[in-house]
């Protein structure tokens, strides 16, 4: 008899235990999939080495420890999960997006081009990561590359307001202002509130010497964004350049005070002036915490990003979401 009540204890306790690893395992998996930081490292971690994961699933879990890792500014680490991302799934081509966007961040543009390429041979619509690739080729000084680029990606995604955006940029840089306005135009239609499509059609209005309405547009981008300082300092020179002498050193004082290694920047030519780099897409299946994030403002395209502050502009696009419980998802 208490042999058997033994044995009932022992299987009792046996399936207790199973109980709460398999409650710690998806505890680990809320983790790794929702929060940030150390705490989201750990627990992608401790999934890895649990050795219950293969193939896709393995996948999604590198991918989202890449995802916390480049957030935290580490790229080379999520270079490293990305490549095993990859390794699992050689079709995941989110993976193979934000690789790309890390090794941009490292400024070895040819591996980011590369990667944005197979990302579109997954997957041919990827707006985003024909938005990212222009924006690399932008970098490299490649306007006419980068533009195609941004065409493909706003014929795909009309309503994509950072590519329209990020092609009015590359036109500003190439000296024509007009399509460069036409541009952030239609990036200002779809998106009202875009303090820095505001401040780039500023900009391109200055490159024409329209400095009244390049004033204008600075003057709602502040409106919009207080904290504008490229704004600030872009509506100083155009102040200056027409003759408001007090008004542009006030508005450059401004600028300082709100980001003192502004005047540290390098002269920009009249075309390029106050450009704010352009947006790129990151594919970070991020959780809900992100902010839209907005770097804030042009650059990648970063829809929902966390990682906001590190270019001033805008971000890197999102990848799309998939359905798996894994994969961090942004709104």
């Amino acid at each position: 008899m208490r042999l058997r009540e033994f044995k009932s204890a022992a299987i009792c306790f046996a399936a207790l235990l199973v109980a709460c690893a398999a409650r710690a395992a998806a505890v680990d998996s809320e983790t790794c999939f929702k929060e940030t930081g150390d705490v989201a490292i750990a627990a992608c971690t401790r999934l890895i080495e649990s050795g219950e994961f293969t193939g896709n699933r393995l996948a999604a879990i590198y991918f989202n420890r890449g995802v916390t890792w480049y957030e935290m500014g580490d790229h080379d680490r999520a270079i490293q999960d990305y490549n095993k991302a990859v390794k699992f799934n050689p079709n995941f081509d989110q993976a193979f997006f934000n690789r790309g966007n890390a090794y941009d961040e490292k400024g070895q543009f040819e591996r980011a081009i590369q990667d944005y390429n197979r990302a579109i041979e997954l997957k041919p619509d990827y707006a985003k990561a024909f938005n990212n690739r222009g924006y690399v080729y932008d970098e490299k000084g490649e306007f006419d590359h980068a533009i195609q680029d941004y065409d493909r990606a706003v014929l795909l995604k009309p309503d994509y307001a950072k590519a329209f955006n990020n092609r009015g940029i590359s036109y500003a840089k190439k000296g024509q202002y007009d399509r460069a306005i036409r541009d952030y135009n239609e990036a200002i239609k779809l998106e009202p509130e875009y303090a820095e499509a505001l401040n780039n059609r500023g900009s391109a209005y200055f490159g024409k010497r329209e400095y009244d309405h390049a004033i204008q547009d600075y003057d709602e981008a502040i409106k919009l964004n207080p904290s504008f300082a490229q704004a600030f300092y872009n509506r100083g020179v155009a102040k200056l350049t027409s003759g408001d002498t007090d008004g542009g050193n006030a508005d450059i004082a401004a600028a300082k005070r709100i980001n003192p290694a502004i005047v540290r920047q390098p002269k920009r030519r009249l075309d390029t002036l106050g450009l704010r780099p352009q947006q790129r897409n990151d594919e970070c299946y991020c959780s809900k915490h992100g902010s839209q994030h907005r770097r804030p403002s042009i650059g990648r395209e970063v829809q929902g990003q966390r990682a906001e502050n590190r270019r001033p502009a805008e971000r890197r696009d999102i990848a799309d979401v998939l359905s798996a419980e894994l994969y961090r998802q942004t709104p």
